[in-house]
C-alpha cells in the first residue's frame, strides 16, 4: 500500500496579527514573544489549523483574566488558533 502525500503549508504570523494581539494584551502588561507554526484549534464541530500565539504574562493576574485573555486572542485576532502563555514571577528588590 503506498503512503499517502501530504501537503504540506506553512501558517505565519502577519503584522496585522502582531499588531492586534499587542493590543489585546498591553493593558495587563503582557507580550507577544513567539508564535508555533502550526497548531490546531476547535470551532463549533471543526477542526481548524493555523498559527498559535505565544505569550508573556506578569505574575499577579487572576485565572479569571488570564482565561479572558486567551479567549479575547483567538476571538479577535483572525487566524490565531491557539494560545500559549508563560507567566513570569516578578522580580522585587527586597529579596
Amino acid at each position: 500500500m503506498a503512503q499517502k502525500k501530504y501537503k504540506r503549508t506553512k501558517f505565519f504570523v502577519s503584522k496585522r496579527m502582531f499588531r492586534e494581539v499587542t493590543k489585546v494584551l498591553e493593558p495587563y502588561g503582557g507580550r507577544m514573544t513567539d508564535f508555533t507554526e502550526r497548531a490546531v484549534g476547535v470551532v463549533g464541530d471543526a477542526r481548524i489549523y493555523g498559527p498559535g500565539v505565544v505569550i508573556e504574562l506578569p505574575d499577579g493576574l487572576s485565572q479569571e483574566t488570564i482565561s479572558k485573555l486567551s479567549t479575547d486572542i483567538t476571538n479577535r485576532v483572525r487566524g490565531i488558533v491557539h494560545v500559549l502563555m508563560e507567566v513570569k514571577p516578578s522580580h522585587s528588590k527586597n529579596n
